[in-house]
């Protein structure tokens, strides 16, 4: 937590760029764009992107790049030629990959691995998308936004992440998605904090040491994602305090929790908690399956902060913390305060192993630019069914 907490406070102090209302959407991009190629037309990624302006697209061959770069133009697309040959490896001594603090950026079909601090970075901006990215061994996360605002995060793979897979904080009306993803081999797969307006959904979290933590957060929807067997020893270790727990809610306001897939996790499948400020209040919990668990719902708020008005409703489950726990839809109802969950012995962390090749953004080298404006359009819940277990499961690991 102290380098997510050194992450917040850097950006609070405005240092790589300005925030933007939610309000405040970009227009279009411009109608005429240039491709620069690398390192055909410039050496290196960082030179093509200081000559680059607003709709042009980097376009990057196969190759291992060792440089960090910032994206300082807005509407620039940076595209690997190839996913999983374009390589921007910061050989654990540089902190951060790409860093995205222009509006309307994009960053697409490459791999970032071995930063000391993040794979991507987005900060203070209106506008971004971040797809088919491979984030492998970044020591805090694989993929990061904060203080960020109108944005996708979709398609990508993350492992070995310290913190989290993908990390979503800090931002007030987010209006942001997070779909089709797959994090694995992380100390958290998915992580959002100090959120509201997020919208999760579709996404692999499996084999974690926890799958999904939102902490804080305020109206946010967490649907349709398969979430298990988040014990994994391969991955660094880090909130041992909740090993082997699939979706933890921690102090939110008013989420929805929809139509997931919780299965096999040691500790529990969802738990609902207090944080040291907060209680869980107003939080819904609908038709989820879940199976396998230790416990399937886990209810541990805290006497100082109990919370209220949550509910349970259609859900599939055998088991709860505590036994009696009834919270009917959409009232709530009893709620049990300070009962906790049994402990699970966390092991030491490993060394995440290194992914597998990753499906790419198709046409690649030929297809047009798309500048991160206008995003990210309307997702509606009750389109959204529980997904079947294979979700995704081409692209997990076998480590």
């Amino acid at each position: 937590m102290r380098s997510l907490l050194r992450l917040l406070v850097l950006l609070l102090l405005g240092v790589l760029a300005t925030s933007c209302s939610a309000s405040e959407v970009p227009a279009a991009r411009p109608a005429n764009s240039t491709v620069i190629r690398v390192p055909q037309a410039a050496p290196t990624i960082t030179k093509a992107l200081e000559t680059a302006h607003e709709g042009d697209l980097v376009l990057v061959s196969p190759g291992v790049y060792r440089e960090s770069v910032y994206m300082r133009v807005r509407g620039v697309v940076l595209r690997g030629v190839d996913r999983n040959d374009v390589v921007i490896d910061g050989e654990t001594k540089r902190d951060n990959g790409i860093v995205i603090a222009a509006p309307g950026a994009s960053v697409e079909n490459l791999t970032v691995r071995d930063h000391r601090e993040n794979g991507v970075l987005v900060t203070g901006v209106t506008g971004f998308r971040i797809s088919y990215v491979t984030a492998s061994n970044n020591a805090n996360n694989g993929i990061a936004a904060s203080q960020a605002q109108h944005g996708v995060i979709e398609q990508n793979y993350a492992s070995g992440s310290a913190e989290s897979g993908i990390f979503v904080g800090a931002c007030e009306a987010c209006e942001t998605v997070v779909r089709d993803n797959v994090a694995e081999h992380d100390a958290t797969g998915f992580q959002s904090v100090r959120s509201s307006r997020l919208r999760v959904t579709g996404n692999r979290f499996t084999g974690n040491r926890v799958g999904l933590q939102s902490t804080s957060d305020t109206k946010i929807m967490i649907a349709g994602n398969v979430v298990g067997n988040d014990a994994e020893r391969a991955g660094p270790a880090r909130y041992d305090g909740a090993f082997g727990r699939g979706i933890v809610l921690a102090g939110g306001r008013h989420n929805l929790v929809t139509n997931n897939r919780v299965t096999g996790n040691p500790a529990a499948g969802i738990v609902l908690d207090s944080t040291e400020n907060l209680g869980p209040v107003g939080n819904r919990i609908v038709g989820n399956f879940l199976s396998g668990n230790r416990v399937d719902v886990a209810y541990t708020a805290s006497g100082q902060q109990p919370g209220g008005a949550n509910c349970l409703a259609d859900n599939q489950l055998a088991t709860t913390v505590p036994r009696d726990l009834v919270m009917p839809c959409p009232a709530g109802g009893k709620e049990a305060v300070g009962e906790q969950l049994d402990a699970v012995d966390a092991p030491r962390g490993q060394s995440a192993p290194r992914p597998p090749r990753q499906p790419g953004l198709p046409d690649a080298a030929t297809a047009p630019p798309r500048p991160a404006f206008g995003l990210p359009g309307a997702v509606q819940a009750n389109s959204i069914r529980v997904p079947g277990p294979e979700l995704l499961v081409d692209r997990v690991g076998t480590g």
